[in-house]
């Protein structure tokens, strides 16, 4: 298999992810969003955004919603404008 067949393959699974992503989102009736700094193995802080949320049958789900690379760790403003664009 060539490679703009691979790439093509793999970005219609992540659309396929971020459409039923979206539709779980969408029903839910009551969520939360949470938020988490961490670093990965080369030390370069990143935000992971969460969704959980409760539907109309009680069914509890975690959705990641985004995980965005960070420049400055340090202020609460780069997070909240971090957020705030999503």
């Amino acid at each position: 298999m060539s490679y703009p067949n691979i790439a093509r393959r793999i970005d219609g699974i992540g659309k396929s992810i971020d459409k039923e992503s979206e539709s779980r989102v969408a029903n839910f009736k009551f969520y939360a969003v949470s938020i988490d700094e961490s670093t990965d193995y080369t030390d370069r802080a990143q935000l992971g955004v969460f969704i959980r949320g409760i539907n109309g049958k009680y069914n509890i789900t975690k959705e990641m919603a985004s995980l965005v690379p960070l420049k400055d760790t340090n202020k609460s403003r780069v997070l909240y404008d971090t957020v705030k664009i999503l």
